[in-house]
């Protein structure tokens, strides 16, 4: 499923007559399916690589995917090990993926205006779920080593004005304030590495040059790693553009494999 099909269905059933659960439910559904699509995974990653350009050109990050006319947008989510996000309300519907790992939902309840966990659960990779508001929960990984990824389908309200409270924050941290451009730029190549492994190995090289053209010496070896256990040939053209971006320790040692490799032994 491409991602223009995907927007497609959504657009479908948004503007479709149709009650609000039943929507949401399919919804779900579409997004079940495509997040273990590898044509709607290799659209995805392209789109946060050319995301990630914008933001090293402009330091201006967009949606994955965004539809003024039917006000819904999609971000895909880099989650770190041992991370959660503080709890929040979203005031419009959700509908969300894992697409990597597992993550842990907390669902709250609201009592004389203090809060408390009344429901926990993991949703494992392939599993999808839905908010419907009011509702105060939190998202986290709770992997002690291995990152996770989520993708998210959210409806923003009518009015432009009113979207500063489709989300509120209940905690003191906004993660909108003190945007961090050059971390959200390397969260999206993590995102795009860990994604990659799931496409054939014809897409695979082709996302991993991209990834390692936009990276850092650290994004850049990863992908060099993943290119070299594909094809090692085509991998040859990247090993001195990455051991230009090296040094110390590192250096020498890929160095010396990158000679054993290509028989550049004196």
């Amino acid at each position: 499923m491409k991602l223009i099909d995907f927007a497609r269905k959504i657009n479908n059933e948004i503007t479709s007559v149709q009650s609000m659960p039943d929507m949401i439910n399919n919804i779900r559904n579409i997004v079940s399916v495509a997040i273990v699509d590898e044509v709607f995974l290799n659209d995805c990653v392209n789109e946060l690589i050319k995301n990630t350009k914008n933001i090293l050109n402009i330091n201006e990050s967009e949606p994955l995917y965004i539809d003024y006319k039917n006000k819904w947008r999609m971000n895909v989510f880099l989650w770190n090990p041992k991370s959660e996000n503080h709890p929040h309300q979203h005031n419009t519907w959700s509908v969300s993926g894992v697409m990597h790992n597992k993550i842990k939902i907390k669902i709250f309840e609201k009592v004389n205006e203090e809060i408390s966990v009344s429901k926990e659960l993991i949703a494992v990779e392939g599993k999808t779920g839905y908010l419907i508001p009011p509702c105060i929960h939190t998202l986290g990984n709770p992997d002690l080593s291995e990152y996770s990824i989520t993708l998210h389908v959210f409806c923003d309200s009518d009015l432009r004005t009113d979207k500063n409270g489709d989300t509120i924050w209940l905690g003191k941290n906004d993660p909108l304030d003190n945007i961090d451009y050059s971390m959200v730029a390397l969260r999206n190549l993590t995102s795009c590495l860990l994604i990659s492994d799931k496409l054939s190995s014809n897409l695979q090289f082709d996302i991993l040059e991209k990834i390692f053209t936009l990276g850092t010496p650290s994004i850049k070896l990863k992908s060099y790693k993943k290119m070299i256990r594909i094809n090692i040939n085509k991998s040859e053209k990247y090993s001195s553009q990455l051991e230009s971006v090296l040094s110390g320790d590192i250096l020498i040692k890929i160095r010396e494999g990158n000679d054993k490799l290509y028989g550049r032994e004196a």
